[in-house]
């Protein structure tokens, strides 16, 4: 069952790569954006 499960996982990833870059996309962009906010706080507090 295990085995056949991780063959639908890999088919899955193949044939759908889109959804997977937009969602390694998103979670770059709210990093960014974290750290982005991070240092402007910074310099508003004046360090």
């Amino acid at each position: 069952m295990g085995e056949y499960a991780g063959r639908e996982r890999d088919q899955f990833s193949a044939r759908d790569p889109s959804s997977l870059v937009k969602r390694a996309k998103s979670i770059l962009g709210k990093l960014k954006s974290n750290t982005d906010s991070f240092e402007s706080y910074w310099k508003r507090v004046g360090i």
